[in-house]
């Protein structure tokens, strides 16, 4: 999990592209769900969202 502060959607979105990119590189496999959001009012809601995502993913994957 990663929990950052005055991060733009663009710049969030740049970087996670990359994370993903050098990832791959290292030929390390990992499952991941992000979300962006301009204010967070209740933390527990926007981890649930980024689970789900990442089981989304997880599941196109494996299908």
């Amino acid at each position: 999990m990663v929990i950052g502060q005055d991060v733009s959607e663009l710049l969030f979105f740049d970087q996670y592209a990359k994370l993903l990119k050098r990832m791959k590189e290292l030929e390390i496999s990992v499952a991941t769900g992000c979300v962006w959001k301009e204010t967070c009012s209740n933390l527990s809601e926007t981890l649930q969202e980024a689970i789900k995502r990442c089981m989304k993913i997880k599941s196109d994957i494996i299908l």
